[in-house]
């Protein structure tokens, strides 16, 4: 509802972002430089007395509330390594710009978890994961489509040309994790749809989308920053990471498994290869007949995992 001398808004739309705004602690400055409004623009919004193009003002303070609410149930078991601090460094690049540009890394290394700690801090950014079964255009297209507030969609333009409009000139990152899956017409379409609107894109996936992208000379020639590729460095900070997630799934082993856990963040699966180890230690432990050390336990779930490497 609003007053006679303003313009119709939501009050259940002006109020969560108020809540919002207090929740985060951000300040109403930052919000708008996010969404690439005017400072005084929210204010007046906020306030109750806002101008402008409101209906638009509105669907885009909605894609960012529901962008928290996806983040919110994952984000406390996520924390900042020198992979996540590297991802982040290399999207803001794209973003600012406005390429089309690949990132790829071994699986497990942490891509994901870093994407999600991102688009926490970056709220409009629009984030989706390609899989098995959403691979080709139509699903890309209704990844778009689903990631924003549709509710000026007439049901009869095309999802794609409504898509386009929304998102045109709004500079919007759009990151696509497990851009490996892809099939090469669904590539085409995101290179089509930068075209279209400018939007920067961050292709994220595995090495082997290295192999989707050079079927087409074109499509591989218009990648804007190179084939960045993002490793796992033999150092402390990985050692860092490796016993933060230790200290997070079995913090009782702490002290009895430091160095084996961090012999395998080293090898193959890298991060995920350790907490697929770590939960499967505990159950081999607690489900054990007779009494079992967590080293030994967790040299067992070694054994019963796939692994081309011993805990020597």
């Amino acid at each position: 509802m609003s007053d006679k001398t303003s313009k119709p808004f939501s009050e259940n739309t002006r109020k969560a972002l108020e809540d919002y705004r207090d929740r985060t602690g951000l300040s109403t400055s930052a919000i708008a430089a996010g969404m690439g409004y005017s400072p005084a623009t929210l204010s007046k919004y906020l306030s109750g007395k806002p101008d402008g193009d409101v209906q638009k003002l509105e669907a885009l303070i909605e894609d960012v509330l529901a962008a928290e609410r996806r983040q919110k149930a994952s984000i406390n078991a996520l924390f900042q390594t020198a992979i996540s601090e590297e991802i982040a460094r290399r999207l803001e690049k794209i973003r600012k710009t406005g390429d089309v540009a690949l990132l790829h890394g071994k699986a497990g290394i942490g891509k994901t978890c870093a994407i999600d700690l991102y688009a926490k801090e970056h709220p409009t950014t629009i984030a989706m994961t390609a899989t098995i079964w959403r691979k080709n255009p139509v699903d890309v297209e209704g990844m778009l489509f689903n990631s924003l507030e549709t509710r000026t969609w007439n049901g009869r333009q095309k999802r794609g040309d409504y898509v386009v409009d929304r998102l045109k000139d709004s500079g919007r990152l759009i990151i696509v994790d497990n851009a490996h899956r892809l099939k090469v017409f669904a590539l085409a379409f995101l290179f089509d749809f930068h075209d279209l609107t400018g939007c920067p894109i961050a292709l994220v996936g595995n090495p082997e989308v290295l192999t989707t992208i050079k079927l087409s000379d074109q499509m591989f020639s218009r990648v804007g920053q190179g084939a960045m590729e993002i490793r796992v460095k033999k150092d402390k900070r990985t050692a860092e990471a490796a016993h933060r997630i230790l200290v997070q799934l079995l913090p009782e082993a702490a002290d009895d498994l430091e160095d084996l856990v961090y012999l395998v963040a080293e090898n193959h699966g890298h991060f995920r290869a350790v907490r697929k180890q770590l939960i499967l230690t505990r159950e081999i432990k607690e489900n054990s007949p007779k009494p079992i050390s967590w080293e030994d336990a967790f040299r067992s779930a070694h054994l019963e995992l796939i692994r081309d490497y011993s805990l020597s």
